[in-house]
């Protein structure tokens, strides 16, 4: 659920990123803007700045020059005798550029005394009188050490814009102002520096009068002395009037044949009659910020590019995920096969969707599949199972389904066309096709199979039903020692149903105290001399009776009860053989079945001990007896339970001894200490020479291993006579009694301890 979220929350990641890309992006942009704006409005004040000190420092860069000439002047006594200083002054003014004309007026600020017109734009020109300045002027002229400008005004005769000048002149001993000297300086003459400076070609530096008339520009003056430049002009100064501020910003459209450009214009006043105005296009702002945030953008754009392609490997690996989570879901790791769910899955929409149709269901079991990985280890059992598949797909057809249940079952579907009979024929060919050997890693191993089938309708109409009966049908196979293909039928069906009324009265017996423990006697048997008793589990149940041991305890290994009678036989047992053993004074040993499920529960070692100390029992009173198919379940981990038993002194017995061909591979790799030769070899031993050669091996064998072999099943004095002849150790059957209720046994002990050798043989 939690993979499933990420993936679905995954799909918000990018619109995300983008959000958050944007933002930033945004952010940076606004920023930017404000960084552009103020740079740019900064560059235009400055330029206007420079521009206003560059007009008013005509003659304030000259005040050594203007305090030399005055000294001069005062030496010469131009004062009282104005023709000695004319020709002074006509010097000093054809060698100052930008320079006019010059004059030497009194303190109070009469002119005595000013330079000859030397060409033809001179002979019209008059230097103010001091006295016409206004008295603040005048004022600051007299006051200051320095070089006064006064305002520009526009003169008519040369048609050019002036800047006067004014310098007090002191006597150089008492600091007195003795005259004042007065220039004219040419406005344009002192704003030409401007035409070597590169402005770039934004940027216009323009001096206007008050009316909006245009009197010098750079670069370009003829731009602005035309009717639209002039009309610009004048807008703008009708703009200014209105603000009454001295300096400041103006934005407005210059409306040209081209269209209309909107400049960002930044004003100061020169003067009383001139403004000096730098003007940029507003486009140039725009491109200032453009620049500023063109590496921003084209990040954005590099991480927004990153994002996709970061997003789409990452949906490309989630859906690859997905799909890899959802085959592991439907299909089985080893094989590549469906899954037993999936295939469940597909039979009910096949059933919903096609009502009609019919089909076979088989589950394959590959008999004593577990002896194959002991013998030739897993690595072999799990190509075997890889193979397995591929020999039979060649039998399937294309809407056939095959699938794998778990361990070394498998399922098949036969979906075509065929009768049921048609059908029966694919599944013998299914069972032929696997009993042929299968070559892996240079060995031919061979196999057989168990098969269990049931059929749709005819057997049930729902998956999981159709599912369980195949299950049944292979129950059935099995117990009909394997190899064989098994029909669900109605007899199954009653067995079927026998095996979950058997569950459904298990579920309660131990609150019901239906389950006993009987004994069976175990004899020597040369000397009949009784040594123990094998525990053996009983079943009385109000609604079916007394139910075999051979019934019920598959039924309880299947629904997970089996641990449970084991603890219940094992506390039964050893507390009897201590009460026996305490009455009649004699070390008697008990036997006790051990299931495969109980002998490799980590736990059962401790319980064992437990029960030793509780009933105060030698261990050697106590022998637990396993099964074949409990080693070859978990050999290694059988081996380790039986090591740790045989380390606390518990004696181990391999029951039904010879029964499996397996059982040479492991007896001499388990410390057993005791082998059973199992019934159905001592059952005709009288009469058949080949079970009496067997039995003869085994109890030869056992005594080669030291092993103690104990004979099941001896029902007559002949099989006992045999059994002492072949040197066997320990007897047990019917011949001696039948396993009997603790109360029996004792009295059972009683009678037999009167007379011990009344079952010895002469």
């Amino acid at each position: 659920m939690l993979n499933i979220f990420n993936f679905r929350a995954s799909g918000w990641v990018l619109p995300l990123a983008i959000l958050v890309l944007t933002l930033l992006l945004l952010t940076f942009a606004v920023q930017s803007w404000f960084v552009s704006r103020s740079a740019f409005d900064n560059e235009i004040a400055h330029i206007n700045r420079v521009a206003l000190q560059n007009a008013r420092s005509v003659m304030i860069s000259r005040r050594e020059s203007f305090y030399l000439l005055g000294q001069e002047l005062l030496d010469v006594n131009a004062l009282q005798e104005p023709d000695l200083g004319r020709d002074m002054l006509d010097k000093v003014a054809l060698v100052m550029p930008g320079v006019v004309s010059l004059g030497l007026a009194r303190s109070d600020g009469q002119m005595v005394l000013y330079s000859s017109a030397g060409d033809s734009r001179r002979s019209s020109l008059s230097l103010p009188n001091m006295q016409q300045q206004s008295s603040r002027l005048f004022r600051r002229a007299l006051a200051s050490e320095g070089v006064v400008t006064g305002p520009p005004f526009w003169q008519n005769s040369s048609r050019e814009w002036m800047l006067p000048l004014f310098y007090a002149v002191r006597d150089t001993r008492s600091g007195d102002v003795e005259a004042i000297l007065t220039a004219l300086v040419r406005l344009q003459d002192r704003l030409a520096r401007w035409d070597g400076v590169d402005l770039g070609t934004d940027t216009s530096v323009v001096v206007v009068s008050a009316d909006g008339i245009p009197r010098y520009a750079v670069p370009v003056f003829n731009a602005y002395d035309t009717h639209a430049g002039r009309e610009f002009m004048q807008e703008l100064m009708q703009q200014v009037k209105r603000s009454a501020l001295d300096e400041g910003w103006l934005v407005h459209d210059w409306r040209q044949d081209q269209g209309s450009v909107t400049y960002r214009i930044h004003y100061s006043r020169i003067g009383d009659d001139l403004f000096n105005l730098v003007l940029r296009p507003q486009s140039s702002l725009w491109m200032v910020w453009w620049l500023r945030i063109e590496p921003a953008l084209f990040a954005f754009i590099a991480l927004l590019l990153g994002s996709i392609g970061v997003h789409r490997i990452v949906l490309r690996q989630q859906r690859v995920y997905q799909h890899n989570l959802l085959f592991q879901a439907h299909h089985d790791p080893l094989t590549g096969l469906l899954n037993r769910a999936r295939l469940l899955n597909l039979m009910k929409e096949s059933m919903e969707n096609a009502p009609g149709s019919a089909f076979s269901l088989l589950i394959i079991d590959l008999d004593y599949f577990n002896r194959i990985n002991d013998q030739h280890g897993h690595a072999i059992g799990d190509a075997l199972l890889k193979l397995v598949p591929q020999r039979l797909q060649g039998i399937l057809s294309p809407g056939d389904w095959l699938a794998r249940q778990g361990g070394d079952e498998f399922l098949v579907v036969f979906r075509n066309e065929l009768s049921f009979r048609g059908r029966d024929v694919l599944t013998q060919a299914v069972k032929a096709a696997l009993e042929e050997g299968f070559e892996i890693h240079n060995r031919v191993i061979s196999v057989s199979a168990s098969i269990g089938v049931a059929n749709y309708p005819r057997d049930a109409s729902d998956p999981n039903d159709l599912l369980g009966k195949a299950n049944a049908a292979l129950y059935q196979a099995k117990g009909d020692g394997r190899n064989c293909i098994v029909h669900y039928s109605d007899d199954i069906a009653a067995l079927s149903r026998r095996s979950k009324e058997l569950e459904r009265q298990l579920d309660g017996c131990w609150q019901r105290n239906e389950m006993q423990v009987h004994y069976q006697p175990q004899i020597d048997c040369r000397t009949g001399a009784l040594i123990g008793a094998e525990a053996l589990v009983r079943w009385h149940n109000s609604e079916l009776g007394n139910v075999s041991p051979a019934e019920f305890i598959p039924v309880a290994e299947a629904i997970g009860a089996v641990r449970q009678i084991d603890r219940f036989v094992m506390a039964e047992a050893c507390a009897f053989i201590h009460q026996i053993s305490q009455q009649f004074s004699r070390p008697l040993r008990i036997s006790i079945n051990l299931s495969p499920e109980h002998l490799l529960d980590p736990a059962m070692i401790a319980e064992v001990t437990e029960l030793i100390r509780r009933y105060d029992l030698a261990p050697q009173q106590l022998v637990l007896e396993i099964t074949e198919t409990a080693v070859l379940n978990d050999f290694e981990r059988a081996a380790q339970q039986v090591a740790q038993l045989r380390a606390l002194g518990v004696g181990v017995s391999v029951d039904d001894f010879g029964t499996g061909y397996s059982s040479l591979s492991y007896i001499h790799k388990l410390p057993v200490t005791e082998i059973k030769i199992d019934r159905s070899f001592v059952d005709q031993i009288a009469t058949d020479l080949h079970d009496r050669a067997l039995t003869s091996a085994v109890i030869a064998m056992g005594k080669r291993l030291h092993l103690e072999v104990v004979a099941e099943g001896v029902e007559t004095a002949s099989q006992w006579q045999i059994l002492l002849e072949q040197h066997c150790d320990t007897l047990q059957g019917f011949y001696i009694s039948r396993p009997m209720a603790a109360s029996d046994f004792i009295a059972f002990m009683d009678s037999y301890s009167e007379e011990p050798q009344v079952f010895a043989l002469r």
